[in-house]
């Protein structure tokens, strides 16, 4: 009973610290701002999810997807120097 009021005590500070935070953080502008971009992507348009934003989040897959295929090649290659060594 003791240790549970004590450890209430030490803790409370910080829960009352986290919960100004969220206060802080939880504003109207954000809650406007995530509900606009729940209706933006509620839209069923058959766009698919990662170019629902336009030309950025397109831009941005194509590099993702280069960067893939680069990694992945380079991988095969170095695995085919590991295996076979450089000729002479």
């Amino acid at each position: 009973m003791i240790t549970s009021r004590i450890l209430t005590r030490l803790t409370r500070p910080v829960l009352e610290l986290e919960a100004q935070q969220a206060r802080k953080f939880g504003n109207l502008e954000t809650i406007e701002h995530i509900k606009k971009l729940q209706k933006r992507f509620a839209i069923k348009d058959g766009v698919p999810l990662y170019l629902k934003r336009g030309l950025p989040d397109a831009i941005l897959h194509k590099l993702s997807m280069i960067g893939v295929l680069g990694g992945t090649a380079y991988s095969y290659y170095m695995l085919f120097l590991l295996a076979y060594g450089k000729a002479k």
